[in-house]
């Protein structure tokens, strides 16, 4: 959609310069020179004074990241100088110049040392939360994965989030610590009505959460959640019956009568 509106070549430039935008994040880190081009075609100086504050944010931002996945390092960097001026508030400058740290061998032994100490010097907890989410990346990165996984863990912005989760449960497992993966998914289960997420987002989280424990052969476990998510109302009819399935598998390993009743 967003390469298609590109294409059509819209009067309003503000319309071409949020499509470009668009489409390099949805590419992630494919087609970075298209993307590039794109972006810079679509958002001259005529067009950025329409923006609105946050859009060019974005934009600086976006078109600061692809200079730096495409190995444009003195580029990326005077970009990256240039927010830090723009955004003082921001930790995202920062940290733009930290992973610039990191690609040079004399300086990335000093990287990880101002990391934590921009960590530690952020009060805001969602600007926190992504310079302690970089600081675990960079411990994973270097072999810490027991100080990764500390740090994620105590990371209150994205605590029981599903992806939170799953990495949590993923790292637990690599280190043989099952108990510590359990606990996270009780967490979770304890904790998903809190979420800030749609009433199907929790379902599914919690769909997870119970056939994590039917693989793992926590029959009684796994079949109280299926139970509850049947109950709940909140499954579409496909997924319902899906976990109405598994309740039954669950149940047929400790109450054969249960399961033939369903």
């Amino acid at each position: 959609l967003c390469l298609a509106v590109i294409k059509t070549k819209p009067r309003d430039g503000v319309v071409g310069a949020v499509a470009a935008n668009n489409l390099a994040v949805l590419r992630k880190d494919r087609d970075l020179f298209d993307s590039q081009k794109k972006l810079r075609t679509a958002t001259t100086e005529a067009v950025e004074v329409k923006l609105l504050p946050k859009q060019l944010e974005a934009v600086r931002f976006n078109r600061c990241l692809l200079l730096l996945s495409m190995g444009k390092i003195d580029e990326s960097r005077a970009a990256a100088d240039a927010l830090a001026s723009q955004y003082p508030d921001s930790v995202r400058p920062r940290l733009i110049q930290i992973s610039l740290m990191l690609r040079d061998k004399k300086q990335a032994s000093a990287a990880a040392g101002q990391l934590e100490s921009l960590v530690a010097a952020t009060s805001d907890e969602e600007q926190r939360a992504e310079a302690q989410l970089f600081l675990a990346q960079l411990q994973l990165d270097r072999g810490d994965a027991t100080a990764a996984t500390t740090l994620l863990e105590s990371i209150d912005a994205v605590k029981g989030f599903p992806a939170t989760v799953a990495t949590l449960v993923a790292m637990h497992e690599q280190a043989g610590d099952d108990a510590a993966a359990a606990r996270v998914l009780d967490e979770a289960l304890d904790n998903v009505n809190e979420l800030p997420i749609d009433d199907l987002s929790k379902s599914r989280l919690v769909e997870e959460i119970a056939a994590y424990r039917l693989r793992k052969g926590q029959y009684e476990e796994a079949a109280a959640v299926f139970q509850q998510l049947v109950g709940s109302g909140d499954l579409e009819a496909d997924d319902r019956l899906a976990a109405m399935a598994h309740l039954v598998i669950a149940l047929s390993w400790f109450d054969q009568e249960s399961a033939e009743e369903h």
